[in-house]
């Protein structure tokens, strides 16, 4: 589906659930993507506890969108959040990996999502210093960033 589509899906599925909305952007993305920012001033009906409601969203779009054949990477995004939060997380591992290098030991990180993992290993993939893991189980699931010579 192209993206005029998928902005046509969201706008309908936000018309039924009663929530107002000024736009529905595309934003441009680094890879084959496709993002979309919905700009509200109900965002907290979107967004959720830490998010949840828009991990929800994201999922339902993308399973509304999808044929079986092809597999399209979207990302749903309100007023910015996810990027903020993207922001944030790039910001601790940035702090938490320097304290691994300037101390020469791994360096266990807080509980996390799955996507918020996700975003940490990005960041830190091509350090040649450091090499982060995933370990713990569910909402306990956790990244070590380890120190390698």
């Amino acid at each position: 589906m192209d993206t005029a589509g998928i902005i046509s899906v969201i706008g309908k599925t936000l018309d039924l659930l009663g929530i107002e909305y000024e736009a529905i952007e595309e934003h441009p993305s680094k890879n084959d993507a496709v993002r979309i920012n919905i700009l509200t001033r109900q965002s907290g009906r979107l967004i959720g506890t830490r998010g949840e409601t828009l991990s929800a969203l994201n999922l339902i779009v993308k399973k509304m969108v999808s044929s079986a054949n092809e597999s399209t990477h979207i990302s749903v995004d309100v007023n910015g959040y996810l990027e903020a939060v993207d922001q944030a997380i790039r910001n601790k591992t940035y702090i938490l990996a320097e304290r691994a290098k300037s101390f020469k030991t791994d360096v266990e990180m807080e509980p996390m999502s799955a996507y918020d993992r996700m975003v940490a290993h990005s960041f830190l993939k091509d350090d040649p210093h450091l090499e982060t893991v995933s370990i713990g189980a569910g909402k306990n699931r956790r990244i070590v960033i380890k120190y390698k010579e």
